[in-house]
């Protein structure tokens, strides 16, 4: 990361409000896109390591713990496909689609 990265997150840019106290954090965009960069890099980390797991039992044959039997998954998604007022069929339900 670079140098003016550091220098914001060590040093930072307060706003303060009528009160006295701190109510946000100024950075400049560079450095802002450098921070939501580094937490996607360590939410697909998390992503990653979680998976490990599961690829090392697929690796030996094995269904990872959790994982459905693929005729259990299928006839769900064939289930949920042809209720119309599922997620798949119907955006406005706020699910998947």
């Amino acid at each position: 990361m670079g140098e003016q990265f550091v220098q914001t997150v060590r040093r930072p840019s307060y706003v303060i409000g009528a009160e006295g106290q701190a109510t946000a954090v100024l950075a400049d965009i560079t450095t802002w896109r450098a921070i939501v960069r580094y937490l996607e890099d360590v939410e697909d980390n998390k992503t990653l390591q979680a998976a490990v797991t599961d690829l090392a039992a697929l690796a030996q044959g094995q269904r990872p713990a959790g994982w459905k039997p693929w005729g259990e998954f299928e006839a769900e998604m064939v289930e949920e496909w042809d209720n119309p007022q599922s997620a798949i069929c119907n955006p406005q339900s706020g699910g998947w689609h």
